[in-house]
C-alpha cells in the first residue's frame, strides 16, 4: 500500500514539472485514497470518494491559484513518511493541517479576488 502511494507521488512530481497540470487533482485523490484504504472502511471510503468527486475541481483550483503544488507535494511526502514510521497520530495531525490549509488558502484567494473586483468594477 505505501509503495503504491509513493509511486503516485512520483507521478505527482512528474506532473508538477509540466506546463499544464492536468492530472494533479486525480493524482492527489489517488494518493489520499491509497492511504485511506488501509483503514478497511468501505462506507467511509464511499463518503470520501463522493466528497472528493464533488470537490476535485476545487482541489485543482486551489493548487493552481495559490501556487500550492510544492507545499502539497512536500506535505504528501511527510504524511507518507509518517505512515511508514507508523506515526499514526502525527500523520493524522499533518493530514488535518494539509486539508484545512488547502481550504483556507483557496478561500483567501477567492476573497482577495472579490475585493479587487469590488474595488475596480468593470465599466
Amino acid at each position: 500500500m505505501l509503495g503504491k502511494a509513493g509511486a503516485v507521488l512520483s507521478k505527482f512530481e512528474s506532473d508538477l514539472r509540466k506546463e499544464e497540470h492536468i492530472a494533479l487533482g486525480r493524482l492527489n485523490w489517488q494518493f489520499h485514497s491509497i492511504l485511506y484504504s488501509g483503514a478497511n472502511r468501505p462506507h467511509f471510503m464511499s463518503i470520501i470518494r463522493n466528497v472528493n468527486h464533488s470537490g476535485e475541481r476545487y482541489t485543482r483550483l486551489q493548487l493552481y491559484l495559490t501556487h500550492g503544488m510544492k507545499r502539497a507535494n512536500d506535505e504528501h511526502h511527510r504524511i507518507l513518511e509518517l505512515c511508514r514510521q507508523r506515526e499514526v497520530s502525527a500523520a493524522c495531525d499533518l493530514l488535518r493541517e494539509h486539508i484545512l490549509y488547502a481550504g483556507q488558502s483557496l478561500k483567501q484567494v477567492v476573497q482577495q479576488s472579490r475585493s479587487a473586483n469590488d474595488a475596480n468594477p468593470a465599466k
